[in-house]
């Protein structure tokens, strides 16, 4: 009984290229759904257990909490540039506010303890999920 065989091929940089186009669109959509998710973040109502502080109207968040909204600059910064890094074998994508003050919200100084907002894009369950479930849509439509 006579073997037939067959011959196949593998284009491996072609399989990398499709498989790296589908990581930076499914990158760039979870960046896109974390700008939109610290929009969110940003724009919380106060939680009124925060502190007056003198020359300053407004009730101030509590450490560990989201930063208040105030004057929107927080808001108004959140912007990823560039949107997307794209190297050989990662694809890379930071969500932030551009403010001088979001950073020092996010991390704490000397003088006040950190209201991280990034950080909850990591922590809070329901946020990550939304994030990876956007990931998966743009990976899709690639």
């Amino acid at each position: 009984m006579a073997r037939s065989s067959a011959r196949v091929r593998i284009n491996v940089r072609l399989g990398q290229t499709i498989v790296l186009r589908k990581a930076v669109a499914g990158v760039d959509l979870a960046r896109q759904e974390g700008e939109n998710q610290l929009i969110d973040i940003y724009s919380l109502p106060p939680v009124r257990s925060g502190v007056h502080y003198e020359g300053n109207p407004n009730v101030s968040s509590k450490p560990g909490e989201a930063p208040a909204p105030q004057t929107g600059e927080l808001r108004q910064g959140v912007a990823s540039t560039p949107p997307v890094i794209r190297g050989l074998t990662r694809v890379l994508a930071f969500v932030a506010s551009r403010s001088k003050k979001a950073e020092a919200l996010e991390s704490g100084t000397d003088k006040i303890e950190p209201r991280p907002a990034v950080k909850r894009l990591e922590t809070e369950k329901p946020r990550l999920a939304r994030l990876i479930a956007a990931f998966k849509i743009g990976a899709r439509r690639a």
